[in-house]
């Protein structure tokens, strides 16, 4: 992930300031770019600059091939969102969560001070959660191309060792 950082996100645009709300987004028709709203929790950021530059990553590869076959014509429920989405939202949900998930998983490995808390340990098992059901959802209506199955295998395989080790 960090290899790929620098070539994926070239700029994080400031959007405000909430202390108990924290908006991130990043958008196809401007790759490179996240927009995030400071907060004073640095995991909090820390999860937003790795969920958009995974967002810029799977936007760039859309602009040039289809991972799923039916990405835009099937419309399911969301583990993060409370509409209906496009199977491709929830790749992208699964795509920007699991290496959040990652993440967190590295930090409690490393005994990080911000993995000691307890409001740390509800998050990362939140964001798993969501994850399974992003993937079960995926598992169960994707149509991936080619390198889509590549892709999705590589996401499966990251949350399954994420979970086994957890």
């Amino acid at each position: 992930w960090w290899n790929e950082f620098p070539q994926a996100l070239h700029r994080i645009v400031p959007v405000g300031y909430h202390a108990e709300r924290h908006n991130s987004a990043s958008y196809a028709e401007a790759l490179g770019l996240a927009y995030v709203s400071l907060h004073p929790n640095a995991l909090t950021m820390a999860e937003a600059i790795v969920h958009e530059t995974q967002h810029n990553k799977l936007n760039t590869l859309l602009q040039m091939e289809p991972v799923l076959r039916n990405g835009h014509s099937c419309w399911t429920t969301s583990p993060v969102r409370p509409d209906l989405r496009p199977l491709n939202g929830v790749l992208l949900a699964a795509h920007a969560f699991v290496p959040v998930s990652a993440m967190h998983h590295r930090l409690m490995l490393a005994n990080a001070p911000q993995s000691q808390h307890l409001e740390f340990n509800k998050r990362r098992i939140e964001v798993l959660q969501s994850n399974q059901k992003a993937i079960d959802t995926l598992k169960e209506k994707a149509e991936p191309t080619k390198r889509g199955a590549t892709i999705l295998n590589g996401l499966y395989a990251l949350d399954a060792a994420i979970r086994a080790a957890s």
